[in-house]
């Protein structure tokens, strides 16, 4: 529907405000998009106070795309994404975004994803941050951002995170919330695979805490987790970041109920 690219000097630009976007709803529950709705490949867009649901992808497509092509930078406000719902293969229902260089997405004040369904990793987002990302993934602002009733097949309810070495400082969650309801494999809301060392990624003390966007006190341990290098046994972060002894070396597997 919407596809920017850069092939100049010049960045091109896009402002969505106040807009509702809906699949058809006789369409909805017969018909999946074979296309994102938006697409982008360096520029800048922003969109705000907007409202986007009830749409089903086809073939692994999410809604929003960003592409690791060209720098893009990308900032998402108060703007909610209902029931957004792949099938096939793919990753992220509502955002998939490969950060590259300067790309940078940033979802702040009061942001809501909710229903977000997917077949693979990351219900609501999938993102990758790669070697050498001066940009990064951050959810803030002093309303908070909320996930609920998110679901992957895979890891990352709601959101699912992979960190290339180097790229471990390039995200911060503090503006998120996450409801009891969300449901992944491992990571119920949040999963981070940090290809070089998830130490590095989660660091010690209450401000990784923050970072994360984790409860005083974490509840559930099986909310936040993530993969340490090239293990592949999901450590809950509360482990990490508490610094509970020999987490690493102990590598508790999680087996769902």
């Amino acid at each position: 529907l919407i596809s920017i690219s850069a092939d100049s000097d010049d960045a091109p630009q896009l402002q969505i405000e106040d807009c509702e976007f809906s699949q058809d709803s006789d369409s909805y529950s017969t018909y999946s998009l074979s296309h994102s709705i938006i697409s982008i490949s360096g520029g800048i867009m922003k969109i705000e106070r907007t409202t986007i649901e009830n749409y089903e992808f086809m073939n692994g497509n999410s809604l929003i795309n960003i592409k690791p092509n060209q720098a893009s930078t990308v900032t998402i406000y108060g703007t909610s994404f209902l029931y957004i719902a792949q099938t096939g293969t793919g990753n992220g229902a509502a955002i998939n975004a490969e950060l590259n260089g300067a790309s940078k997405l940033t979802i702040k004040e009061g942001c809501s994803f909710s229903g977000c369904q997917s077949v693979g990793s990351g219900g609501a987002i999938y993102a990758i941050l790669n070697i050498g990302t001066n940009g990064g993934i951050f959810i803030e602002g002093t309303t908070l951002t909320t996930f609920s009733q998110c679901s992957a097949s895979q890891l990352g309810g709601a959101i699912y995170l992979d960190i290339s070495s180097g790229a471990e400082d390039k995200f911060k969650f503090d503006g998120a919330s996450y409801s009891s309801d969300n449901e992944g494999l491992y990571g119920k809301s949040l999963f981070i695979n940090a290809k070089e060392s998830l130490r590095t990624a989660v660091p010690i003390g209450d401000p990784t805490r923050i970072k994360l966007g984790a409860l005083n006190p974490e509840t559930d341990f099986y909310n936040l987790m993530g993969y340490d290098g090239s293990n592949t046994l999901a450590i809950p972060l509360y482990y990490i970041y508490t610094a509970v002894k020999n987490a690493l070396d102990k590598q508790q597997k999680y087996n769902p109920q």
